[in-house]
């Protein structure tokens, strides 16, 4: 996907209470609770909350070195398996089967950066909107190819129409503004050196 279109963890490890967290717990659960995380109970919780305290021990120690997704290591060993298999997901992925990688959907930036809800796909667009108004814009998009923007006013009128409510916060996250974007593909490595496992991932990153 598209790297302006993933969400920016950075809010959720500099700010005391993020409103950002729901939003990435909702994203967690509907990218794994039907894969990794089924019979699971709480699992995409245990997860975000290690996370979010790595990363915040990391800052506090490293203030001036940049944060790396692949590299934060979580407090326990189960958790870290699960964090490892979601980070790089599988080549094939769906929705009742493989992984979405996870970083693919997220991003660490220090200045703030918006969801560009014009360039999300299909599954970013249900965990923000739901389901049924994915499947509108997503129709809408496909008939329409030259379309390059979503407008505000018309994501509200399909929440409206389906009587769909969405957390307000949410909304300071998204960006409806397009802009006529380039990809480059780099790859993004991290090494676990007590159990010698090393994570690459290629992503595509927008200019």
């Amino acid at each position: 996907m598209p790297y302006c279109a993933r969400v920016n963890l950075q809010p959720l490890f500099t700010e005391e209470k993020s409103p950002l967290k729901p939003f990435v717990l909702k994203l967690l659960q509907s990218l794994y609770g039907k894969t990794l995380f089924e019979g699971e109970n709480h699992l995409s919780e245990k997860i975000l909350d290690s996370l979010i305290l790595s990363a915040k021990e990391n800052l506090k120690e490293n203030p001036d070195h940049p944060l790396h997704l692949a590299k934060l290591h979580l407090e326990n060993d189960d958790l870290q398996f699960y964090y490892y298999f979601l980070l790089k997901g599988t080549k094939k992925y769906s929705e009742d089967e493989g992984l979405y990688p996870f970083l693919e959907y997220v991003k660490l930036e220090k200045t703030p950066q918006k969801i560009c809800v014009s360039c999300a796909d299909k599954k970013m667009l249900s965990v923000l909107f739901s389901p049924k108004v994915a499947e509108i814009i997503w129709e809408k998009k496909e008939t329409d190819q030259e379309r390059l923007s979503i407008k505000k006013e018309e994501v509200e009128s399909y929440l409206l129409k389906e009587r769909i409510e969405i957390d307000p916060n949410l909304w300071n996250f998204l960006s409806f503004t397009h802009k006529n974007t380039k990809n480059e593909h780099v790859t993004v490595e991290g090494k676990d050196l007590s159990k010698d496992i090393t994570l690459k991932n290629t992503i595509s990153i927008t200019h």
